[in-house]
Parts: C-alpha cells; structure tokens; sequence
C-alpha cells in the first residue's frame, strides 16, 4: 500500500498453494498480515467451512475470527490467483472498519 495516511508501515503477504489437494481445484490461502495491529485478512480456498463456499475471505485480530463470508471462486492457474487477489487487495484493506484500534467489520 502506499498511502502515506495508511496507520502502518509494517506488513507482509502469506500465500501458499496446495496443488496436492483433493478437490478438482487448488487449495489456497492469501493473507494480509499486519503484526503492529495484530491483524489477518485472507482468501482461503479450502474446504475447512462449506457454509462460506469454496472460498471465503476471512478476518482475524488477536487469533480471533472477527469475520468470515463467501468469496469469489477463481478456477485459474496459481499465478492468475495470485495476480487477482492482488489487484483486489487494496480495496477490500480499506473495507476495514476500526473502532479505539480494534478492527470492527470487514463491508466487502
């Protein structure tokens, strides 16, 4: 992000692919993590919670779930994936609702 009135300078990507799972697609996992606020926002392909699909975007803040919904499926190439989530990261960070540092709703 470079938004100089971004809260943090601090953050990393986790992306991983499971190419050896067992549906007819790839398991996934796409985080945004940022260490100071203590916070995790991701696209996990999985098949961990059938009730959001067969990928949702989920939140957490100090290991707790503060939101999980459904998400787009991208049936393409890992690289295609990656490219996606990247271009749609920046607007779903700015989703994030905070209230006295804790984050209080994902509106994507």
């Amino acid at each position: 992000m470079d938004d100089e009135e971004y809260p943090t300078q601090t953050a990393r990507l986790e992306i991983g692919f499971d190419v050896e799972s067992p549906p007819d697609y790839d398991f996934y996992w796409f985080n945004w993590v940022e260490p100071e606020r203590n916070i995790l926002l991701g696209w996990h392909q999985d098949d961990d919670h059938p009730e959001h699909g067969e990928v949702h975007l989920q939140l957490n803040q100090s290991g707790s779930v503060v939101a999980r919904m459904r998400a787009k499926l991208l049936d393409e190439h890992p690289m295609a994936v990656v490219e996606a989530r990247l271009e749609q990261l920046p607007a779903v960070v700015n989703t994030l609702t905070w209230e006295n540092g804790s984050v209080t709703e994902l509106d994507w």
